[in-house]
């Protein structure tokens, strides 16, 4: 083993050093007429940025509905990811990328853009109108909270709607700034210049083995949060509280500026592709598969384990996995022996597109979470004054 970080140390510091010059020498560019916002971590692997871009979304959405909200990523492993595309409801996951369908199904208001070149990609995809939608458009994981009642629907309508014949009303233009663009997977990528930067770290798993790329699992060394405002503890947990603590004395050693929240899932009740939905406390008498496609699987396995399914199977497939005809027919046949199918909703978004019509689908239900993060007024208070200091 010590022979192998021998070997492998001089490879993490040559990283190291690339990586310095990519930020020293890239271009900046900035968007104009926007607040930009990164959103990223220091590792390799799952932390929660896809569900903090999603969150964050909606709340400057809350406090500012005038505004364009736009989504810029890279479509990791998208057909499209080198030319650059506009990610449509109706998009294949295969060339949008799993990850920017599934924000644009969960907030479809928003305007969402793939690209290697991010910037040039905005330039060539933004529009200046939001996308027409019906209430049949939005997708079954779309807002997921309270989406039966008819209250609910009602404020949908207002909210997602923008045709003035279907509203009765336009949204009204506010002064300042005109766009909030939130950089998805956004702390390493140097060449747009961003006004505020979150950075996610794992309560459980903050650092790994603390060494570079490829001796560890850090993109550049802890110090980058020198360039950090928020530092936002996903999978937050009594259990972990202390070596949360810890971990905050070591930041703000490096950055005396840094905010702190603390972020944890909250899981909805199950959900299929008929909106049916099924109580997690059901899953005490129920036999079940959970399979995923996840950075990191954990967390999902283990918020269905706390509900006590009478027996569960884990099926774990690589990061990003297409999923096709054959694998989801393989999976049915547990159903031979086991009650229910569940994934999360990363892995839905692209099972969807597969437009599957056995009669097992039925029985393939979906785990929403919620994001629920600390001081979220604080939080709110915040953005308001910073953007509008801008549009100032």
């Amino acid at each position: 083993m010590r022979i192998f970080l021998y070997l492998l140390y001089p490879f993490s510091l040559l990283y190291q050093f690339l990586f310095y010059l990519d930020r020293l020498l890239k271009k900046k560019q900035e968007i104009p007429d926007a607040f930009t916002i990164s959103v990223g971590n220091l590792t390799t692997g799952g932390t929660g940025k896809t569900p903090l871009t999603i969150y964050l979304a909606g709340l400057v959405h809350s406090i500012f509905p005038g505004k364009q909200v736009v989504i810029l990523s890279r479509g990791y492993r998208g057909n499209k990811s080198k030319e650059g595309m506009r990610v449509e409801l109706t998009s294949n996951p295969a060339d949008s990328g799993d990850e920017p369908l599934l924000i644009k199904a969960k907030i479809p208001f928003a305007e969402v853009i793939i690209g290697r070149n991010r910037f040039q990609s905005y330039l060539q995809n933004n529009s200046k109108g939001k996308q027409r939608l019906t209430f049949s458009n939005l997708n079954p994981l779309s807002d997921i909270n309270g989406r039966f009642s008819p209250r609910f629907r009602a404020r949908t309508r207002r909210r997602f709607f923008i045709s003035p014949s279907d509203d009765g009303m336009e949204t009204q233009q506010e002064p300042g700034v005109q766009k909030v663009i939130i950089l998805d997977d956004g702390f390493q990528h140097h060449a747009i210049k961003r006004d505020l930067d979150f950075v996610l770290v794992d309560s459980n798993n903050a650092f790994g083995t603390g060494f570079t790329i490829p001796l560890g699992s850090l993109r550049e060394r802890i110090a980058a949060v020198k360039r950090a405002h928020y530092i936002i503890f996903t999978r937050y947990a009594k259990e972990n509280a202390s070596n949360v603590e810890i971990l905050k004395v070591k930041f703000i050693k490096i950055n005396p500026d840094l905010k702190f929240y603390n972020l944890a899932y909250i899981p909805l009740p199950l959900l299929n592709c008929k909106r049916e939905i099924l109580s997690l406390e059901t899953l005490v008498n129920k036999k079940v598969v959970v399979f995923s496609a996840l950075g990191n699987p954990f967390s999902f396995e283990s918020l269905i384990e706390s509900h006590k399914p009478k027996e569960i199977k884990k099926v774990r497939f690589p990061d990003h996995f297409a999923y096709d005809q054959k694998t989801m027919l393989d999976l049915f046949l547990e159903l031979k022996n086991f009650d229910l199918l569940i994934c999360t909703e990363k892995d839905f978004i692209k099972i969807q597109h597969l437009n599957l019509n056995n009669s097992e689908m039925d029985k393939l239900f979906i785990l929403p979470v919620e994001v629920y993060l600390n001081k979220q007024a604080e939080l709110k208070s915040d953005l308001e004054r910073l953007i509008n200091t801008k549009s100032d």
